[in-house]
């Protein structure tokens, strides 16, 4: 199943719900109504948590299996959230 992009001009499919949250993050920069909400993928607003950053400073970021990287702003600052070995998924 391919989950398409709603945005009007857009239209990008990707094969997960997951990478079309993170697609319309990045791209589409969607406006938050509380500075404290996060728009994203479930393991950004946990590490976010984790971090104590706060979203409106964040730059980009990047989910893996086992960590969140996340480019803090405005110096560009990296910051990394491990997963708890629990919680990896793809057991290397």
């Amino acid at each position: 199943m391919a989950y398409r992009c709603p945005r009007s001009g857009c239209g990008r499919e990707f094969d997960s719900e997951r990478a079309l949250a993170i697609h319309t993050a990045k791209v589409h920069e969607e406006k938050r109504s509380h500075p404290k909400c996060v728009s994203g993928p479930p393991e950004l607003k946990e590490a976010l948590e984790a971090l104590g950053i706060a979203p409106q400073n964040v730059l980009a970021f990047k989910i893996y299996d086992d960590r969140v990287v996340v480019i803090e702003g405005p110096g560009g600052k990296k910051r990394v959230w491990q997963r708890p070995k629990e919680e990896v998924r793809g057991g290397r």
